[in-house]
């Protein structure tokens, strides 16, 4: 067994605080923009009639917010065991609720912007697909959940890791999510060129950019791209806390791409 430096010590430390900041970062960013986006969000939501999208979009922020603070306490507070260990295990399931959510959301918006496209089962099966590759993150958490231990550590409390290398399961997690977003841009991409097609036909202005922002290309291609970029961050084990600050940009882009895209995005998922 190698013996631990000085050197591998203040690597981690200073690879530890930098996660933090970026948690840090990532939960400032979230609450400036839910900050700026009440507005639209009690026009677009709470002064409209419920229905299953309004309450995915609620669960989907309930559970952000919730994964976001219970990362929070597990960086930030040191625990003995007795209190970590069933915080930790909170905090998994909340992170597998916010990719269910997603994936809901996902399968959800494939099925609505492919209607006129196809059959219905054929519709129904690409949906299925993209809610089952979505499910990627949330079967990682749900295998790596059951194979986590913990010991007392000093200067930190508690210690939580895994007793397996669950280092592939996490690539093919993200390999899928990406999958889920290339699928989601291709039938988006589809939808956008017909739009066009009629408009053009009809000789009305539908300029590139309005399609883009409404249909929401750009908000999953940024998705699959950070997806992507967190992977590589990972596999190369060097700035792992970027993925907080990706996913909190990609649904501040959500919200603010333009005035009336939480509007159009709740519309689209509609059946």
């Amino acid at each position: 067994m190698s013996e631990v430096t000085p050197q591998d010590v203040e690597t981690a430390l200073r690879t530890g605080a930098v996660d933090d900041y970026c948690l840090a970062a990532a939960l400032t960013m979230y609450l400036f923009d839910r900050c700026l986006c009440v507005d639209q969000e009690i026009a677009c939501i709470w002064r409209r009639r419920h229905s299953i999208p309004s309450v995915v979009y609620i669960l989907l922020h309930s559970v952000t917010i919730s994964n976001l603070g219970l990362l929070v306490i597990q960086n930030f507070l040191n625990m003995d065991c007795s209190v970590a260990w069933p915080e930790y295990i909170v905090a998994m399931a909340v992170g597998g609720l916010y990719y269910l959510t997603l994936a809901i959301i996902s399968s959800l918006r494939v099925y609505a912007i492919s209607l006129g496209y196809g059959t219905p089962s054929l519709r129904l099966v690409v949906s299925l697909v993209v809610f089952a590759l979505s499910l990627g993150q949330v079967a990682y958490r749900i295998f790596y959940s059951v194979t986590l231990i913990a010991f007392p550590a000093p200067l930190v409390g508690c210690e939580i890791g895994s007793v397996v290398d669950y280092g592939t399961s996490y690539i093919i997690a993200q390999v899928a999510s990406i999958a889920a977003d290339a699928i989601i841009l291709i039938v988006t991409w589809c939808r956008s060129f017909r739009a066009m097609q009629l408009a053009r036909a009809m000789s009305v202005p539908a300029p590139l950019y309005t399609l883009l922002l409404r249909d929401g290309t750009i908000h999953f291609g940024l998705l699959a791209i950070f997806n992507l970029l967190s992977a590589a961050f990972y596999r190369s084990n060097i700035l792992l806390g970027f993925f907080y600050l990706a996913t909190v940009f990609v649904y501040s882009l959500l919200n603010h791409s333009s005035r009336f895209f939480c509007s159009h995005f709740l519309t689209a998922l509609q059946p």
